[in-house]
């Protein structure tokens, strides 16, 4: 049986969530962080140590401004939790580029990245104005060439996701992850971020866990080779 170790979610489907009942976009990416707050919680109850979250990428920045402004006010609100992350034993990662963000977000980032880095209990990397094609090039920047070298390059050092999971109907990767999930399974679901359930969640873990897994290995005698 396969062991979930790294969730990572494409939490799409918020603004369509806020549509559908007559709210606005805004409204929508609110409900979507309290989604990930109830996903903290799932990952905890099933033994699921990492999990990333794609909250805003670098093509974001194309959104309306009023938007993208209701955004940036949600994203340091959740920046300021730092004492009831550290309180409930999770470290906190932010994945991303500095572009464009204000100096008062980056100082709440680091904070909220320092006051949570001895946290051993879940690890939440959300991946804010982050791009996958950004992140690997950032890493060659550094001086990076090898496979190795650009693995240890990326923004943090952790296990590559075993299970991406994306929200909203569409199956596509959006530029997440890239370097990282070359062998990571992909679940799409139409559930829209919003509306996503622990029921749901739980039964995509179980279907992980009896996935073949050959890492373009074959299967002989039921081992890889």
């Amino acid at each position: 049986m396969n062991q979930l170790t790294h969730l990572a979610v494409i939490a799409d489907g918020n603004g369509r969530w806020a549509e559908k009942r007559g709210l606005t976009r805004s409204e929508g990416h609110e409900h979507g962080l309290h989604k990930i707050d109830d996903l903290l919680h799932w990952c905890v109850d099933l033994g699921i140590p990492f999990l990333s979250v794609y909250v805003f990428s670098t093509e974001n920045w194309n959104r309306p401004k009023e938007e993208v402004d209701a955004l940036g006010e949600l994203a340091d609100k959740y920046f300021d939790r730092h004492r009831e992350f550290k309180e409930s034993n999770v470290r906190v990662l932010i994945s991303g580029c500095a572009d464009n963000l204000k100096q008062t977000s980056l100082d709440k980032i680091a904070h909220l990245q320092e006051e949570t880095k001895d946290c051993t209990g879940l690890t939440l990397n959300l991946c804010a104005n982050y791009g996958g094609r950004r992140e690997i090039v950032d890493a060659i920047a550094k001086g990076a060439r090898t496979e190795e070298e650009i693995t240890a390059a990326l923004y943090h050092r952790l296990p590559p996701p075993d299970l991406i999971l994306r929200t909203g109907g569409h199956q596509r990767l959006s530029n997440f992850l890239l370097w990282q999930s070359a062998y990571a399974e992909l679940h799409f679901t139409h559930t829209l971020f919003p509306d996503l359930s622990f029921g749901e969640v739980k039964h995509i873990k179980s279907a992980f866990e009896r996935e073949t897994r050959k890492f373009g290995g074959v299967i002989i005698d039921k081992r890889t080779v």
